[in-house]
């Protein structure tokens, strides 16, 4: 029987994408957990702060932000069976809960999030506060930190199972095949921005060269139970769990790989054998790891021993490995291939019907799991063959629209991917991009090897509409397969590379970044935009304005009031890189200001406050 619970956490967790392009919120004041509504669960479609309740003796407390992942808008804080507001306002905090946007992405929600932090500390009255941090709710931290400049405003970020080097399910969705699942898994329009292509090669660089990038104020908790979860959303928690470990991602939460978990630099708080078996939802629960989070929001005495390691957890796998074979159903069917010595074959398929059923004509299916009526395991669906039984072409057909498989053999043809010897992920505009590909216990020559590229964004993470699929065939050379390809415009591109042979096919889903500056060295890129901001904020007298100067033009500071109007300007001949000048403001009323820099084509904004 779906229950309301059931089909409520569906409808915002999984199903339903909101895109927002909000560049506004509203305030709000919860009461305490027990005189709020159970049927509460936040905005679906709005920016908001909502100001919890202020228990008695907190001043002495740390201010507690929530930060919400890439699509929840908050509302998994609130969805029954999570009480961690309850467990918050006990211990003592004063708490804020942000809704951003579903599913814009890190820069989108980076740039809110700096706005309200500002809000939120002088709401509260404070210097600074701790962050709570679920998913890509991290990298939107980060983002408002050090690239918006709000560094001073944070003394600490506890993150859970944030992708901070993006997730292989990001990947696999932006595949030119796999488009519907953006929407389906709950992704929304940022999913470029959460690829590990994207993250290695563009957002780490300016994020961790940045010059204010603190990562001692990082402290991050990450996953490894993608089978284990707790919540009816286990059954999908589990299909991405599946593919990102055939990725090459590793153990992982169903969402993040657990190396990806870490802020580089930043502090694991679990690490070897004190890693939990939770996934991605579950590390957002307050019966999973708020008696994990406390002593790390309050600085309690020992918290800071449980630190197991400061480093990074390392992603080994430079080669891209594949025995895997994903089932394009788009049209309600898909065929594929069993080899005679392929061992035992899972079958892992996600589809839109929760009531749809499958066959394979002629073929006997030896198991089948998650038929339970719950809601949304009825979008799960597991198979399994032995290809001494099995052996041969075969159409997979259904009665439910359209579906995605991730067909995993056990034995037989290995593709392997490499692209450098360091899994390059960004080149110079003008750069050849060239992949190399191996395929092992095969006959090469009598194999075809082809890639189906597609530039998704731009950048800063902005989808390119109706961007054309090139179809690239790679020359073997006798030892390997080689793709040379020159002349791409400055872009992210999603790469899916296909090998196939009379009996077999496998896949890699990965991708790359064109990059336009002209320094090869990705790595010493620091952020490509203005930055802007004032120190103190709120202010009583003398500000520091704080500016990161991009282009060689004259930089010009105006001050505006309520209505609009410029009440200060400022033009400066600065150099390239941070400049920093103090302004008097003993001659303004109490209120709120917007603080503008102009330098060249680029503009930023902040918010300053008179006191």
């Amino acid at each position: 029987m779906k229950t309301l619970l059931q089909l409520t956490t569906i409808f915002f967790l999984v199903i339903t994408t909101f895109t927002l392009n909000a560049q506004s919120y509203n305030s709000h004041q919860l009461p305490t957990p027990q005189n709020l509504s159970p049927l509460f669960i936040g905005s679906i479609a709005q920016s908001n702060i909502y100001y919890g309740a202020t228990p008695a003796g907190s001043d002495s407390k740390p201010v507690v932000v929530f930060v919400h992942g890439f699509v929840d808008l908050a509302n998994l804080w609130f969805l029954p069976g999570n009480d961690i507001y309850d467990e918050a306002y006990d211990a003592g905090y004063r708490t804020a809960w942000v809704a951003m946007t579903r599913g814009e992405g890190m820069w989108a929600n980076g740039a809110l999030l700096a706005n309200m932090l500002e809000d939120i500390t002088a709401h509260y009255g404070v210097d600074n506060v701790v962050i709570v941090a679920h998913s890509n709710g991290g990298k939107a931290s980060e983002v408002a930190m050090f690239h918006h400049n709000k560094y001073d405003l944070v003394s600490r970020v506890i993150s859970l199972g944030t992708p901070f080097r993006g997730t292989q399910l990001a990947d696999l969705a932006e595949t030119f095949w796999f488009n519907w699942l953006v929407d389906f898994i709950g992704l929304g329009g940022g999913t470029t921005t959460s690829t590990t292509y994207y993250m290695d090669g563009y957002a780490r660089p300016i994020l961790d060269n940045d010059p204010d990038n603190d990562p001692s104020k990082f402290i991050n908790l990450g996953g490894k139970g993608y089978k284990n979860g707790s919540t009816i959303t286990a059954p999908v928690m589990a299909v991405g769990g599946y593919y990102i470990k055939y990725a090459g991602g590793g153990s992982n939460d169903g969402v993040t790989p657990y190396y990806s978990s870490t802020r580089p630099g930043g502090t694991t708080y679990w690490s070897g054998y004190n890693v939990p078996y939770i996934d991605h939802i579950d590390i957002a629960m307050d019966y999973k790891v708020w008696d994990d989070v406390e002593p790390l929001i309050s600085n309690a005495p020992g918290a800071d021993t449980r630190l197991a390691v400061t480093e990074t957890p390392e992603f080994a796998h430079k080669t891209l490995t594949s025995n895997y074979q994903l089932l394009n159903g788009e049209n309600g069917s898909a065929t594929f291939t069993i080899e005679g010595d392929a061992g035992k074959v899972a079958l892992q398929l996600m589809h839109e019907d929760g009531d749809a059923n499958f066959s394979v004509p002629n073929q006997r299916v030896l198991t089948s799991t998650y038929e339970s009526e719950d809601a949304i395991k009825g979008f799960v669906t597991e198979l399994s063959f032995e290809s001494s039984a099995d052996k041969g072409r075969h159409t997979l057909e259904s009665d439910g629209g359209r579906f995605m498989g991730i067909l995993a053999y056990e034995e037989g043809a290995v593709l392997n991917v490499s692209n450098g010897l360091d899994t390059k992920r960004a080149y110079t505009e003008g750069e050849s991009v060239i992949f190399s590909a191996r395929i092992d216990n095969v006959n090469m020559e009598q194999a075809i090897v082809k890639a189906y590229v597609r530039m998704t964004s731009t950048l800063d993470g902005k989808a390119v509409n109706n961007a054309n699929n090139m179809e690239l065939d790679f020359e073997y050379n006798g030892e390997e397969f080689i793709l040379n390809k020159a002349n791409l415009e400055a872009g992210i591109y999603n790469i899916m590379i296909e090998a196939k042979g009379r009996d077999f096919t496998r896949h890699v889903v990965s991708g790359f970044v064109v990059n336009q500056r002209t320094s090869k060295e990705i790595d010493t890129v620091l952020a490509n935009e203005i930055q802007l901001s004032n120190f103190p904020n709120p202010v009583m007298d003398n500000t520091t304005i704080r500016l990161n100067v991009v282009e060689e033009n004259a930089t010009t500071i105006r001050i505006f009031d309520a209505i609009g109007q410029v009440i200060y300007e400022e033009v400066f001949d600065a150099d390239l890189g941070q400049f920093d000048t103090t302004v008097n403001l003993n001659q303004l009323d109490t209120g709120i200001y917007i603080l503008e820099a102009t330098n060249g084509q680029q503009k930023a904004t902040s918010k300053l406050i008179k006191i």
